[in-house]
């Protein structure tokens, strides 16, 4: 990089110079990253991790658009009720789970 004419590389480093660092890694793309046929693979826990939360996201079921619509509407006009019991049922269990 030039600032004022000065290039502030060490003098051969450019690109193109004879001594200019080398990249010694093979220059194929995604070779290395699949295992051959019939060759185990191992997954690390983060790995694996991440498998467990995409299955509980996949497991998730589809937000139903209507019925949030018109729960907002009956909350706007004063017209839904909470069950404050079956509330307090589902936090005990939710805790209970953890």
């Amino acid at each position: 990089m030039k600032i004022d004419g000065i290039d502030s590389r060490p003098p051969g480093t450019a690109a193109g110079a004879a001594n200019a660092p080398v990249d010694a890694r093979k220059a194929t793309v995604g070779e290395d990253t699949v295992a051959p046929r019939g060759e185990a693979i191992a997954i690390t826990a983060d790995g694996q991790a991440l498998n467990d939360a995409a299955e509980r996201i996949r497991a998730t079921p589809e937000v139903d658009q209507n019925l949030i619509n018109a729960v907002k509407q009956a909350l706007e006009k004063g017209e839904y009720t909470v069950d404050a019991t079956r509330v307090a049922e589902k936090i005990l269990s939710f805790e209970e789970t953890l």
